[in-house]
């Protein structure tokens, strides 16, 4: 088993007939009645979101089987793909795994990939998260590579005119106007899709210093639950590519009208990956031997990220805090110079 919480558990399984590795996702049917309607219909959404999507970078879907259990009660069943790499979280906290500029960036473009392509057919995932994107090496176990989209279990197609989204998500992924509970006409629809954005922007700044997603690493949040980018610039590497880091502070403004879309950040992540060193194209050997850090356990990682980031001197900050000096440098993210 790969692990279990309190709605699911998964497991790695094999097929007899070809012997391919996957994951089988078990949402439990125990509990209250309520309680077990509200497993299935999560459950139920989300093999609905998978079967209608298809884009490399999304978590593929391979079936779904409903179990009857002896008491009455019944298990759904989600058989998806296997992504033999873990979790980009545990990769971004395991700071004994070589991860290059390049390479972050990669993943960071794998991202906005899929969620271009799940805005385009109108659909809002709600819980992005660096948990909730799995690594997937390809056929050749020499690369590093992908990022995929998973976990559609809060997701939903956009809403209809007057139709309020409830509060949902990870809590420290979450946009201020979710956290506010601040609600949308239907008109402004780019508001809807920006709390995506934002959340895109939390996982940047985990790209960029390598902690986890919450205040005691790094990430604080000011008053009205934005993005502290004074606080948080000291955790960031000397050597942090400048765009990357305007990137990620823009997909997090307070206003979601400001943030880009996710067609801006593709275009925008393409060229800073052009203008970085070629990425790597074998894993290092401490992180294949470890599959990208999934033998080592989330706690250990975290308390190692947060020992390593409360090290860093404030002074590393001097070379890109100008970026914070200044509202409307920030925006100026679609300028050439930039990119050199």
């Amino acid at each position: 088993m790969l692990g279990e919480g309190f709605f699911s558990k998964v497991s790695k399984v094999r097929l007899q007939a070809s012997g391919e590795e996957m994951v089988l996702k078990v949402a439990k049917g125990t509990g209250s009645a309520g309680s077990r309607r509200a497993i299935h219909a999560d459950a139920a959404r989300e093999a609905a979101m998978l079967h209608r999507l298809s884009h490399e970078n999304i978590l593929r879907l391979r079936g779904v089987c409903i179990q009857v259990n002896d008491d009455g009660c019944w298990d759904m069943h989600l058989l998806v793909d296997y992504c033999e790499g873990g979790s980009l979280a545990r990769l971004i906290l395991d700071r004994v795994a070589a991860f290059p500029w390049s390479q972050r960036v990669r993943y960071a473009l794998d991202i906005s990939l899929a969620m271009q392509y799940l805005h385009s057919q109108r659909i809002i995932h709600r819980d992005l998260t660096s948990m909730n994107v799995l690594l997937q090496l390809t056929r050749e176990s020499s690369k590093w590579g992908r990022a995929v989209v998973a976990d559609f279990g809060l997701s939903c197609r956009f809403p209809k005119r007057g139709e309020k989204l409830p509060q949902v998500g990870t809590t420290y992924f979450m946009s201020p106007e979710c956290l506010k509970e601040e609600y949308y006409d239907e008109k402004v629809r780019k508001v809807f899709y920006s709390s995506d954005v934002f959340s895109f922007g939390v996982i940047l700044c985990q790209l960029i210093a390598r902690i986890d997603a919450d205040p005691d690493s790094g990430l604080h949040r000011t008053s009205s639950f934005g993005l502290d980018y004074v606080r948080f610039t000291p955790c960031c590497p000397l050597d942090t590519p400048i765009a990357f880091l305007k990137l990620a502070f823009h997909s997090c403004v307070m206003d979601p009208l400001e943030r880009p879309s996710f067609e801006m950040i593709v275009i925008l992540l393409q060229k800073i990956f052009a203008t970085l060193p070629s990425s790597p194209t074998r894993l290092t050997r401490e992180a294949r031997e470890a599959k990208l850090a999934r033998s080592r356990s989330d706690a250990a990682l975290k308390k190692e990220a947060l020992l390593a980031t409360r090290k860093l001197s404030s002074n590393n900050a001097r070379n890109i805090r100008p970026i914070i000096e200044g509202r409307f440098d920030l925006f100026v993210l679609f300028n050439p110079s930039l990119l050199k």
